[in-house]
């Protein structure tokens, strides 16, 4: 998965004024910064190719869950474990109703918790799989304004 990248746009700032010496020069220090603009069409497109990816590699999920389980307190590891397999479970049935039953309990089991990264990724692929890309999108964000770290080192690695 390639990181989030946007849009280069340069952008003049003044960044200091050195008073004119002989009141005929005004001086003024200018830098060029660039500024990354990256469009919610291209975030979008980004978390659905992860998700997807996700999805479709289940070693690569179990990792990240198991990854992600390890930055959970004790307590609630019970809930999210139940809440991964009911995942897995609805990623191996072939029959619609009984994958839908399953990505509701899955979604009833995580709702209570909070905000943990491996929640927020859980909730992201159960987005995906009920075809809602902007709310998969936002739980899976919600692991980068949890657990920076985390989420860059395993999400978004460079």
């Amino acid at each position: 998965m390639k990181p989030l990248t946007g849009i280069s746009v340069n952008v003049v700032s003044i960044i200091s004024y050195t008073p004119p010496t002989d009141q005929t020069c005004t001086h003024y220090h200018t830098t060029m910064t660039t500024v990354t603009v990256t469009t919610r069409a291209q975030i979008l497109r980004h978390t659905a190719a992860f998700t997807s990816s996700v999805l479709s590699q289940s070693e690569l999920r179990r990792r990240l869950i198991a990854t992600l389980l390890r930055d959970t307190p004790f307590s609630d590891q019970k809930h999210l474990n139940l809440a991964a397999d009911t995942l897995e479970s609805a990623i191996s049935f072939s029959s619609p109703a009984l994958r839908f039953s399953s990505l509701s309990l899955a979604e009833k089991l995580l709702l209570p918790l909070p905000d943990f990264p491996l929640s927020s990724l859980l909730l992201s692929l159960i987005h995906a799989l009920r075809n809602r890309p902007t709310e998969s999108a936002v739980s899976l964000l919600r692991i980068f304004h949890s657990n920076a770290s985390l989420a860059r080192s395993e999400i978004a690695p460079a």
